[in-house]
């Protein structure tokens, strides 16, 4: 996804958790006591604070703050590349003491992160980063990257992976950061310390590099962090924190293994020289925070904290509620799509609970929950209640959702069974040949009362449906009428081929046997960067040469990548909101069944903000795909028709370029009741094919089988054009076509879907021609529109095609390619020379 895209996706979600009351709340102004705010006149026990050991409202950090203002002012406003205020000594002299290592208090802990990382982390070096590692610590990583580092990412608790990329890395590079958190601050979970003791001592070139930043204070002697409390400091270990969270106060803070290390990254990280400093008040704060902690007395207030988690999370485990895992402060009760979780947090604040959501894109779409911190404010009683209330609601949130506890544990244990595949190296078995199934039927209950009730039927072969009900939801509308559809299972079933091996799925959901919803869904291997830019995929394929499935996805997707256009099948005069529940519930049950990692609702048209709102709050991310294109072939009749109906510019040059240089051109019809070609024939068709594919990377997807052409051939309603060249003109002696487009008429509709050209450069264009010869040849056969689909906006345009703006909708039940490819744009925008990295050179 680029990051435009990113960025509606996330001000949609966003807009949609504020306009519910879940997001961009206002506290209202009145005094707080940290276990209470006030929201809309309401009174909630708030479990959305990060300062776990509840020290903010502590009386001795207050006096702090106060006395820093009454010796010092508001500010100190100097860098501190010149001047550092007085309280800056003691406080780093303090945390030295705390950490048992040299340290450096920074303005926060991404700046920190931004300045430090790519002082330890330089040309020669390599960065492997956790896929949930915090974002700060990853746009440290760029920065580091935009020097010459090698950044790359590995899946979230991959240990086997891991050390497979350090080995191979030590081999090529100085050193090999590892970069983690202590406690990872959506799910609550822990990286696993044993492991990475191990891999410290079997590999001399590894660095870690935590950020700790919710475990800081919450464990360990001194309050030294979760991860200190766990891992002893290493030689090879930097650990980042923050003074914000637990510790109360302001700023972060980096514990580094040497007095050298500490002295480097002081004087060359350049946010911790040229960025504003902590001012005076908060630095009040960090000295008093930190007298406590060095008090016999953190002990006290940490076992108070230890003992609410540990009773919270008893309550949870004993009443049956999806907790994540165990041990922190952050507890993370499983949802799934955002929808449950909005549910279950509307009814929480009924309760009188604040509970906070962990949603896209902290956390994949499809992998939502109730993020609940615990502090020393709350009392056993909140707990017990907030628990309590949880057993009760959650059954009845789901039912309110249409969903089951197992279709939400589904979601959850999707990585583990990938990650087990990946482990035993079993792409192959993601698409063994699995034979059409009988006609499955499933009756839906109504979850409301008076709602209707609806039936779904599942089929795995179009063959098992009523070829004239299908064509009168769907047939119509492109190259994916029953007929067709035939043709694509008989081509793409079976294969030895892991991308040509297709899984199909037809849904037709019924109110009294009416149809209201259908579509057709297709599992197979995609390209993860199909709607890239030409430039990402080009990087991406220099490594498939290597490994042919580098960055792919098994993906369950609307449509086949041989159909384009609207495949949903909608009666909005019926129920159409139960019913597209319905087929959308059906179909997670074939992704989370099968090992897909991308589902794809695709060519959906554009503009339809009821279907957005509808398709967002069942977990789908809105993403723009290339238009499509039409041309009405009913407003000319003849050429000069044609010129007619373009603009005066381009009517001059289609004439120069297309229609005076027609004579040049032959063509041939091959369909099913004429003409067979000869086997060397279909030959060249692929090959014609595969000059095109070879570069057409704004969408990029696996080649066609080679047999592909004759299988079209063989279809009724498939018909293949070829154009030819004579030799006075530059075409081949032999006759040979430099061109073919292969279209399906249906209906009044003609769909041209697969092209291919030799790739001679010539004076004449052979493209153009080719667009002008499949239009000629759908209006002799009375075809009223003609389909070009994606892509060659410009060449399109100039033939009078209108564009037919369409987008899709995508949820991913596992982000971690999406993060890699991720990695490869940056790889690709901080090129050497390239402007991204001639301006991170002057800011930097």
């Amino acid at each position: 996804m680029e990051a435009s895209e990113l960025q509606s996706t996330v001000f949609d979600v966003f807009t949609t958790s504020r306009e519910q009351g879940l997001m961009f709340a206002q506290v209202e102004d009145l005094p707080l006591d940290g276990r209470l705010v006030r929201i809309e006149g309401r009174d909630l026990v708030s479990f959305g604070s990060c300062s776990y050991l509840g020290l903010e409202m502590d009386p001795r950090i207050r006096a702090g703050v106060k006395d820093a203002v009454e010796r010092y002012g508001t500010q100190f406003s100097a860098s501190r590349a010149y001047l550092s205020a007085p309280p800056y000594r003691d406080i780093e002299e303090s945390l030295s003491e705390l950490f048992g290592s040299p340290t450096i208090v920074t303005s926060s802990t991404t700046l920190g992160h931004l300045g430090i990382i790519p002082v330890l982390c330089q040309e020669r070096d390599a960065i492997i980063l956790d896929q949930q590692v915090h974002h700060s610590v990853q746009l440290g990583a760029t920065l580091a990257r935009a020097v010459g580092c090698h950044v790359e990412m590995v899946r979230h608790g991959d240990t086997l992976d891991l050390e497979e990329r350090i080995a191979a890395l030590c081999k090529k590079h100085r050193a090999v950061w590892y970069c983690l958190d202590g406690v990872y601050s959506m799910y609550g979970d822990l990286p696993d310390v044993a492991v990475l003791k191990q891999l410290l001592d079997r590999y001399g070139q590894l660095h870690l590099y935590v950020d700790d930043a919710h475990g800081m204070s919450i464990a360990g002697r001194n309050g030294r962090g979760m991860h200190l409390s766990r891992m002893a400091p290493h030689p090879r270990m930097v650990v980042a924190t923050s003074l914000n969270k637990a510790f109360a106060a302001s700023g972060g803070c980096v514990v580094l293994p040497t007095e050298a290390m500490r002295d480097r990254v002081r004087l060359c990280a350049s946010t911790l020289a040229f960025c504003g400093p902590i001012q005076p008040p908060m630095l009040g704060a960090i000295r008093a925070s930190a007298a406590i902690h060095l008090s016999p007395e953190i002990t006290r207030i940490q076992s108070e904290l230890s003992d609410r988690v540990s009773l919270f999370n008893r309550e949870l485990t004993e009443r049956g509620l999806p907790l994540l895992a165990h041990g922190t402060p952050i507890c993370f009760i499983k949802t799934g799509p955002l929808k449950l979780a909005r549910a279950l947090i509307t009814r929480m604040m009924h309760e009188g609970f604040y509970v906070t959501v962990a949603t896209y894109p902290a956390v994949p779409m499809k992998r939502s929950g109730l993020r609940i911190s615990l502090t020393r404010h709350h009392r056993m009683e909140d707990l017990k209640s907030l628990a309590a209330a949880l057993e009760h609601h959650y059954p009845l949130a789901l039912d309110e959702v249409n969903m089951s506890r197992e279709q939400v544990e589904g979601l959850f244990s999707y990585l583990d069974r990938i990650a087990e595949k990946q482990r035993e190296k079993k792409l192959e078995a993601l698409f063994e040949f699995a034979p059409p199934t009988e006609l499955r039927a499933v009756k839906s209950g109504p979850a409301v009362r008076d709602e209707p009730k609806l039936t779904v039927t599942h089929a795995r072969s179009i063959h098992e449906l009523d070829a004239a009900e299908w064509d009168r939801m769907l047939g119509g509308r492109s190259n994916f009428d029953h007929r067709a559809l035939a043709m694509l299972e008989q081509t793409f079933r079976g294969r030895a081929e892991l991308e040509s091996n297709w899984r199909f799925h037809y849904l037709v959901v019924r109110e009294d046997g009416r149809p209201v919803a259908a579509t057709f869904l297709t599992e197979a291997l995609w390209k993860d960067d199909m709607l890239m830019r030409a430039e990402v995929s080009r990087k991406i394929e220099e490594k498939r040469a290597q490994d042919p499935y580098f960055l792919t996805s098994p993906a369950l997707s609307m449509g086949c990548l041989l159909t384009e256009g609207d495949h949903l099948y909608l009666d909005r005069t019926g129920p159409w909101q139960q019913a597209l529940t319905l087929l959308l519930d059906e179909a997670a049950s074939i992704f989370q069944n099968g090992l897909n990692k991308l589902f794809l609702l695709r060519d959906l048209p554009g503009g339809d903000p009821e279907l957005d709102s509808f398709l967002l709050e069942h977990g789908f991310v809105k993403m723009p795909v290339p238009s499509g294109h039409r041309r009405d072939l009913t407003s000319w009749s003849d050429e000069a028709g044609f010129l007619k109906t373009l603009g005066q510019r381009t009517r001059r040059r289609v004439r120069a370029d297309v229609l005076d240089t027609q004579g040049l051109f032959t063509t041939r019809i091959y369909r099913h009741d004429g003409e067979r070609p000869s086997a060397a024939d279909f030959a060249h068709f692929h090959v014609l094919y595969q000059n095109v594919k070879s570069r057409k990377l704004r969408l990029n997807t696996f080649e066609l089988p080679p047999d592909i052409f004759e299988r079209l051939w063989e279809t009724p309603g498939w018909e293949v054009q070829t154009l030819h060249l004579s030799p006075e003109a530059g075409g081949p002696a032999d006759g040979r076509a430099v061109a073919l487009g292969a279209s399906y008429m249906n209906g009044k509709h003609s769909v041209a879907l697969v092209c291919g050209t030799d790739g001679v450069q010539r004076e004449v264009s052979v493209y153009r021609q080719l667009l002008w010869r499949t239009m000629l040849r759908a209006k002799e056969l009375g075809m009223e529109s003609l389909e070009l689909g994606m892509d060659a906006e410009v060449e399109k345009a100039r033939m009078g095609c209108e564009q037919v703006l369409q987008c899709a909708y995508v949820q991913l039940s596992d982000h971690f390619n999406a993060e890699i490819m991720g990695q490869v744009v940056q790889d690709v925008s901080l090129a050497p020379n390239s402007l991204a990295v001639k301006s991170l050179a002057k800011t930097g």
